[in-house]
């Protein structure tokens, strides 16, 4: 397969990801590094011999290094998450706080860090009874408090890492300590705080928690109702700072700063500055996975137009992912980490393939076709692990982000302009106020309507990993079997879609004896 050698980070990642999940099933640094130390000896005894230059034992030295970096990958995430055992021996904890409190209808919820004695932290979803003094609640502060924990049966809430979730009431939690050091994580939720106060003072409270969720990715003041809404037609992705956000900052700066190349020789500031415009930004919203993904991605894409180099999405994608990992493994868990790699890896793959068939003259038919073809890769590439986290999969995701994706992408540029025009112009600031309302309401209204047409959503689909890896192998066998052509992707599409079956047959067996 041509692509995958024209992309050589492609084999690196998924050595260095087959590891990492080695390492989560079991498999230990020692072990590990034995095994790393017999492949590093393997590798010198090939490179020693001239007997294994030639080409048939060209793919036996390629094996080598995968298995260096499959054993580092392993030994990485040892590293990183030591085996320890969790004994919860008392209701008392030392916490520390990591999120800003967010409201809830009886209780204020936080993530924490508890630690009790010598037992390893625990990261917690905590829900403080609602008091003042719990509303203050800051990034950093230290508590006592008393609560009792229960483990999380939630994969959502598994994949951010938080595996224990409790309730504290007012008289069961002291504030030990105030955080005043300098906090990056306090000073970007402050930021992301006050642009939310300014939503909230210009437009009506059903729009402003909108909009906030859209430009900062701050969903919390956003009512349950409008998010099961948005989750049952497939545009729940809008709320949480991705790719697309990042992608329309990006496009923005360049805008933006298309003046610079008439200023000569100092042209060469226009991609320093969009690269640090796009950090600035995810630094904004708190770096979460998807938001670092697409700012690495457009960095390398603006550092390879700086020196005039060429760059491929699929190489830029699989070398982000691999940074990533390499800094912290445990990102391979994150439901985040993962719907925005799968949905960028389908848009490149099967959205590219789909969209370079289409031949029209007619530029709003033109792109309606690609905005359907890109639409359709994404949601086919995330759909199984949609189906696992989930069980429900949005059967009017294509109108959805064909219609209503535009108006939200609107609705992102008119809620950044906003926040500088607050100090500017008050007249400027009505006018972009009311826009911005007009739109929040157009995006609700039809969301609405989409989500109440009979089938909008098939609930109830259970999935475990075993059928959620098949499904993955299914579709890329499938995308193979069509771009190349070849008789053999077909056999073991249809072998992955037996095994599939016959997996769901034996599992509902086995559940009605």
């Amino acid at each position: 397969m041509s692509f995958i050698y024209q992309n050589p980070f492609l084999r690196i990642s998924a050595a260095f990801i087959c590891g990492i999940i080695a390492a989560k099933c079991g498999l230990q640094a020692m072990p590990s590094a034995i095994i790393f130390c017999c492949f590093v000896a393997f590798q010198i005894f090939l490179s020693a011999h001239k007997m294994f230059d030639s080409h048939d034992f060209a793919y036996i030295k390629g094996i080598a290094p995968l298995m260096l970096i499959f054993c580092l990958g392993c030994i990485n995430y040892n590293i990183q998450n030591p085996i320890t055992q969790t004994a919860i021996t008392s209701p008392y904890y030392m916490c520390q706080i990591s999120t800003i409190p967010v409201e809830k209808p009886k209780t204020y919820m936080v993530n924490a860090v508890l630690r009790q004695a010598e037992s390893p932290p625990i990261c917690a979803r905590l829900y403080f009874e609602k008091s003042n003094d719990a509303l203050q609640l800051n990034i950093g502060d230290k508590l006592a408090v008393k609560t009792t924990l229960k483990a999380a049966d939630s994969n959502f809430l598994l994949s951010k890492g938080i595996t224990h979730s409790g309730y504290v009431p007012t008289k069961n939690w002291q504030l030990s300590e105030k955080d005043s050091s300098f906090n990056l994580d306090r000073i970007a939720a402050q930021i992301r705080k006050s642009i939310t106060d300014v939503f909230y003072k210009y437009l009506k409270n059903t729009h402003a928690g909108i909009v906030s969720g859209l430009c900062t990715g701050n969903s919390s003041d956003i009512d349950f109702e409008t998010k099961e809404t948005f989750s049952a037609i497939g545009i729940s992705h809008i709320l949480s700072v991705s790719g697309m956000h990042v992608g329309i900052i990006y496009l923005a700066i360049c805008k933006i700063l298309k003046f610079t190349t008439r200023l000569g020789r100092l042209s060469v500031i226009k991609q320093p500055l969009t690269i640090i415009a796009v950090w600035a930004y995810s630094f904004m919203c708190g770096l979460p996975p998807s938001a670092v993904r697409a700012a690495f991605m457009f960095s390398i894409m603006a550092a390879a137009q700086m020196f005039n180099k060429k760059n491929s999405s699929l190489n830029t994608l699989a070398f982000s992912c691999f940074c990533m990992l390499s800094y912290n493994s445990s990102y391979l868990f994150n439901l985040g980490f993962q719907l925005s790699f799968v949905a960028v890896l389908g848009i490149i793959t099967i959205g590219k393939t789909l969209t370079g068939a289409i031949h029209l003259q007619n530029k709003a038919l033109k792109y309606v076709c690609e905005m359907t073809c890109i639409s359709v890769a994404a949601q086919l590439a995330t759909a199984p692990f949609c189906l696992y986290y989930f069980h429900e999969f949005p059967n009017y995701f294509l109108p959805a982000n064909i219609v209503i994706v535009p108006f939200a992408s609107l609705l992102i540029y008119v809620g950044v302009l906003l926040v500088p025009l607050s100090f500017i112009s008050e007249t400027a600031t009505e006018i972009f106020a009311r826009l911005a309302d007009f739109l929040a309401a157009s995006v609700l209204k039809m969301s609405d309507f989409l989500a109440h047409l009979p089938y909008s959503q098939t609930i109830g689909i259970e999935m475990n990993v075993f059928q959620l890896a098949l499904a993955c192998l299914l579709i890329f066998c499938t995308y193979l079997f069509f771009t190349k052509q070849n008789s053999k992707f077909l056999i073991a599409n249809l072998v992955c879609l037996i095994i599939l079956l016959a997996e769901n047959l034996l599992q509902n067996i086995w559940l009605c004896k």
